[in-house]
């Protein structure tokens, strides 16, 4: 609607709820240190989590960035692409995720990081390529533990792989069951 905001510079919130309209983050960065609740975040902007603990729900969110340790709080689904650098972390819980572009997820040498799955109920499916990866000189870098529960539905292309010197144990599922749905062939 022609009443709705957009964004025109990268901005930053605290708590954010979107509802009953939405807001066009433009190709602009919007940092979030709360909770976001967003059913009306939209464009081809970023929307970065950077608030330690704080919860993720939302529908049609763009891009997402995680940028610190993040419990999903509810059904969410993005159009865009769902980054996760290393030392941070997505908790899925018994929720779900639903990315419609890549997933990407570094572990580092920080325990725990990356994403975790460790609650029946537990869902993420990717509709694009799903990379997972260690960055070089991460001696004790394991996604060991990460993924014991819920399932994960690849239905693109799926990659692992490790830097220099780096165990290369970024996906390493103990109960997480991997599912390869896509509707053709898959790498």
């Amino acid at each position: 609607a022609s009443n709705q905001p957009v964004l025109s510079a990268n901005v930053s919130v605290n708590n954010l709820m979107v509802q009953g309209g939405s807001v066009d983050t433009n190709a602009k960065t919007l940092t979030v240190y709360g909770d976001l609740t967003g059913n009306g975040l939209g464009g081809t902007g970023t929307v970065s989590l950077a608030g330690s603990g704080r919860s993720l729900q939302g529908c049609n969110l763009p891009n997402v960035y995680i940028n610190n340790n993040i419990v999903l709080g509810g059904r969410t689904t993005t159009n865009g692409n769902l980054t996760i650098p290393s030392a941070k972390r997505l908790t899925v819980g018994s929720r779900s995720i639903e990315i419609g572009g890549n997933l990407s997820v570094s572990v580092s040498n920080t325990s725990g990081d990356g994403l975790r799955m460790n609650t029946a109920g537990g869902e993420v499916i990717v509709a694009g390529a799903a990379s997972f990866n260690t960055p070089s000189y991460n001696y004790s870098a394991t996604g060991l533990g990460n993924l014991t529960a819920g399932t994960i539905r690849f239905r693109g292309s799926f990659s692992q792989s490790n830097g220099s010197s780096s165990p290369g144990q970024s996906f390493v599922s103990t109960g997480t069951k991997a599912v390869f749905d896509g509707t053709s062939s898959q790498s």
